[in-house]
Protein backbone atom coordinates (compact mmCIF):
# COMPACT_ATOMS: atom_id res chain seq x y z
CA UNK A 1 0.00 0.00 0.00
CA UNK A 2 1.20 3.86 -0.90
CA UNK A 3 1.55 6.43 1.46
CA UNK A 4 -2.43 7.86 0.98
CA UNK A 5 -3.77 4.49 1.25
CA UNK A 6 -1.63 3.45 4.57
CA UNK A 7 -3.60 7.14 5.70
CA UNK A 8 -6.86 6.12 4.63
CA UNK A 9 -6.60 3.22 6.41
CA UNK A 10 -5.01 4.67 9.78
CA UNK A 11 -8.04 7.08 9.28
CA UNK A 12 -10.35 4.17 9.45
CA UNK A 13 -8.85 2.69 12.23
CA UNK A 14 -8.89 5.61 14.60
CA UNK A 15 -12.66 6.67 13.58
CA UNK A 16 -13.44 2.60 14.92
CA UNK A 17 -11.13 3.56 18.28
CA UNK A 18 -13.39 6.48 19.02
CA UNK A 19 -10.45 9.10 18.23
CA UNK A 20 -11.34 12.47 19.05
CA UNK A 21 -12.48 14.75 16.28
CA UNK A 22 -9.19 16.54 16.16
CA UNK A 23 -7.63 13.43 15.01
CA UNK A 24 -9.73 13.12 12.26
CA UNK A 25 -8.62 16.43 11.28
CA UNK A 26 -4.98 15.56 12.09
CA UNK A 27 -5.09 12.57 9.39
CA UNK A 28 -7.45 14.58 7.10
CA UNK A 29 -4.67 17.17 6.41
CA UNK A 30 -1.84 14.66 5.86
CA UNK A 31 -4.19 12.82 3.51
CA UNK A 32 -4.72 16.24 1.36
CA UNK A 33 -0.85 16.52 1.40
CA UNK A 34 -0.64 13.12 0.55
CA UNK A 35 -3.03 13.58 -2.53
CA UNK A 36 -0.27 13.78 -5.30
CA UNK A 37 0.83 10.58 -4.15
CA UNK A 38 -2.77 8.62 -4.41
CA UNK A 39 -1.67 6.13 -7.35
CA UNK A 40 2.24 6.17 -6.53
CA UNK A 41 3.46 2.91 -6.72
CA UNK A 42 5.78 3.09 -3.53
CA UNK A 43 4.65 0.85 -0.93
CA UNK A 44 5.44 1.64 2.66
CA UNK A 45 4.21 0.29 6.40
CA UNK A 46 1.68 0.71 8.49
CA UNK A 47 4.29 1.56 11.05
CA UNK A 48 6.09 3.61 9.09
CA UNK A 49 3.05 6.24 8.44
CA UNK A 50 2.50 5.68 12.28
CA UNK A 51 5.81 6.35 13.35
CA UNK A 52 6.18 9.53 10.96
CA UNK A 53 2.76 10.75 11.36
CA UNK A 54 3.77 10.69 15.61
CA UNK A 55 6.99 12.90 15.09
CA UNK A 56 4.78 15.73 13.23
CA UNK A 57 4.39 18.94 15.57
CA UNK A 58 0.21 18.38 14.79
CA UNK A 59 0.73 15.02 17.28
CA UNK A 60 3.30 15.83 19.21
CA UNK A 61 2.07 19.25 20.28
CA UNK A 62 -1.56 17.60 21.19
CA UNK A 63 -1.72 15.16 24.23
CA UNK A 64 -5.22 13.62 23.24
CA UNK A 65 -3.82 13.12 19.38
CA UNK A 66 -0.67 11.90 20.64
CA UNK A 67 -2.58 9.48 22.74
CA UNK A 68 -5.32 8.61 20.06
CA UNK A 69 -2.13 7.47 17.83
CA UNK A 70 0.08 5.78 20.31
CA UNK A 71 -3.25 3.48 21.05
CA UNK A 72 -3.08 3.02 17.73
CA UNK A 73 0.56 2.16 17.66
CA UNK A 74 0.04 0.03 20.19
CA UNK A 75 -2.42 -2.78 18.57
CA UNK A 76 0.05 -2.77 15.67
Amino acid sequence: MNIYEQLEAVRDDLQARGAKTQTIRVVDDMLSRAQSQRDSSLSVSRLQVLRHAMSTPAVLNNEDVRLDFLALQGDL
